[in-house]
């Protein structure tokens, strides 16, 4: 590994939570592409663990007010430990906030994404953060021509990862996303139990010592 790609952990952040500094990295990443977030509502749709972070990040940056919504309760849990305002349970029907300045979709689902672009406020932006399906799939689009919303993509990071560990050192929490443990003997279980939606998983992490 080259040396420029080492980054130490300052004294108060440990290896457990210095290990979520990449996907954290992913969040922060995001949260720069909205293009500011400090004293505006947000809605994040999808609450796994990239979206939990997105929102941890959104807060950490001064967002005044987060959503966050999803079909999971745990994961819905997870992200109000993580910071969210108001969680908003769509497998219940409940419905998505109106007027919010910033939505980012984090669950990559197409068929999501129409009722997302009818919270976002005329002339708002929506960042897509969660990964679409290959290939040509339908996407109503209509909402983005007709309130001007600026739809931006947001993939990985760039030197974000440096930021991360700096959020983590100033107090941005990030244990409520690491749910599992695993000893290196039990790989097998540990990403059984990471693929396993039902196992209540959000961030498995594996112990190397």
């Amino acid at each position: 590994m080259r040396a420029e790609m080492i980054r130490p952990l300052p004294e108060n952040v440990s290896t457990r939570h210095g290990a979520v500094a990449e996907p954290l990295g992913v969040a922060i990443h995001a949260v720069g592409r909205a293009g500011g977030v400090r004293g505006k509502r947000i809605l994040v749709n999808g609450a796994g663990p990239i979206g939990s972070l997105v929102v941890a990040a959104a807060k950490h940056a001064g967002a005044a007010e987060v959503w966050a919504a999803d079909l999971s309760p745990t994961a819905l849990s997870i992200a109000e430990q993580l910071g969210a305002d108001h969680v908003l349970d769509r497998s219940a029907g409940q419905e998505l906030p109106v007027d919010v300045d910033i939505a980012f979709d984090a669950s990559g689902a197409p068929r999501a994404l129409g009722d997302v672009f009818l919270s976002v406020v005329r002339g708002g932006r929506f960042v897509q953060v969660g990964n679409l399906p290959t290939g040509e799939v339908p996407v109503a689009l209509g909402q983005l021509v007709t309130r001007e919303i600026d739809y931006v993509g947001s993939y990985r990071f760039s030197d974000e990862i440096t930021d991360a560990i700096a959020a983590t050192a100033d107090g941005l929490n990030v244990e409520p996303l690491l749910t599992h443990t695993f000893d290196i003997e039990d790989a097998l279980e540990a990403f059984e139990t990471a693929g396993d939606r039902s196992t209540g998983s959000s961030k498995v992490l594996l112990k190397l010592s």
